[in-house]
């Protein structure tokens, strides 16, 4: 009994120690261990639904990228609806009476677009129900026009009418036109004639450096905003630098004019109304 067998000796006092504090917290290692699992679930879960999350708002943001690359860029709908020939605009339409069941017809137009040019404008006219047959002129932008129908059958309270029944359109491209307004009218004279009708005599002068074979003048006599008559005229082969005598008259007698409006309409978009003169400039070719 004196010796001790070593299978029966005392373990050390920090086994003892260790084993007794691992026996009392054995149970809150586990609970920390499971929490510690549940833990890095919920961080795992939550790391896919924020995935997701990505993912579906990426695919969303995809098909918005895609709808956006294949919009077009320009929007031709609205470009063509701004930069399209907007229709002439008709201001007023006059009816003149001129004699016993006959009366004249003015019609004036303006073109409202700043590049195209009214080629060939075709107007129907009317009165009191009665068309007139067409009458055709052009329009250069911003250009104001007037046009007549003479002689229709006229009873007291016909009213008259007008409409565009054509226009032929053309974009006005390169250079500027040639200045069509340095052709003027002046010096109006009005003369009465015999048998109650009047005459009016005026000069025109072609400041232009271009030479035409022709310029169509239409007159209106106004009494303050109201017409009284209305003539047509045209001059024929102007020379640059020229002043010509022009006339018109009316079969009635025309009462006080306190405004008389030319209306030269020389179309310069046509290249065929120059003439070709020794020493006169050629327009331009690219209007």
């Amino acid at each position: 009994m004196g010796n001790q067998s070593p299978l029966l000796k005392s373990p050390p006092a920090w086994k003892l120690s260790l084993a007794e504090y691992i026996a009392r917290n054995i149970e809150l290692w586990q609970r920390a261990g499971v929490f510690t699992l549940f833990l890095a679930d919920v961080i795992v879960v939550a790391g896919l639904a924020i995935t997701f999350v990505n993912f579906v708002g990426g695919i969303q943001r995809e098909t918005a990228l895609e709808a956006e690359l294949t919009r077009p860029l320009i929007d031709y709908s609205a470009y063509h609806a701004r930069h399209r020939a907007r229709p002439l605009a008709l201001v007023r339409v006059d009816v003149i009476p001129t004699q016993a069941g006959l009366a004249d017809v003015a019609v004036t137009l303006k073109n409202v677009n700043e590049r195209w040019i009214a080629r060939e404008a075709e107007v129907r006219i009317s009165l009191g129900g009665r068309d007139f047959p067409l009458v055709r002129t052009h329009l250069l932008p911003g250009e104001t026009r007037t046009v007549a129908a003479f002689r229709g059958q006229y009873r007291s309270g016909d009213l008259a009418g007008a409409h565009i029944a054509r226009v032929s359109w053309r974009r006005l491209k390169g250079a500027a036109l040639p200045n069509a307004s340095a052709i003027t009218a002046s010096q109006f004279r009005y003369l009465p004639l015999r048998g109650g009708t009047t005459g009016l005599d005026f000069t025109v002068t072609n400041t232009t450096p271009y030479a035409f074979w022709s310029v169509p003048i239409t007159v209106v006599a106004r009494q303050g905003a109201e017409p009284v008559g209305v003539a047509y005229t045209t001059i024929t082969q102007m020379k640059s630098g020229e002043t010509r005598q022009a006339a018109v008259s009316w079969n009635y007698t025309i009462p006080s004019v306190t405004q008389t409006i030319a209306d030269i309409a020389v179309n310069v978009s046509d290249p065929s109304v120059f003439m070709s003169l020794p020493g006169t400039p050629t327009p331009p070719l690219n209007f």
